[in-house]
């Protein structure tokens, strides 16, 4: 599976990125197993990154700090209940 879209969903994902003034970057592998990218709207500073499955589900890349800062507030919650 490359990231290069299907028409409508490059179109689905370019408006989504024009609304939220966002780069969107998609990630998926190609058929010999390579992680190949696309970049929409790289003209924007903030950037989503999604993470296409071979079944065209879309799931969303998290930076290490981010995963990090959750795994924190997680544990506060759990511990306040």
């Amino acid at each position: 599976m490359s990231p290069h879209l299907p028409g409508f969903e490059k179109i689905n994902l370019e408006l989504v990125s024009s609304l939220f003034k966002v780069r969107v970057i998609v990630y998926g592998t190609t058929e010999d197993g390579y992680l190949s990218s696309m970049i929409i709207n790289s003209r924007y500073t903030k950037t989503v990154e999604l993470l296409r499955t071979k079944n065209n589900h879309y799931d969303p890349v998290y930076s290490i700090d981010y995963i990090n800062k959750a795994t924190i507030c997680q544990n506060i919650v759990l511990n306040v209940t």
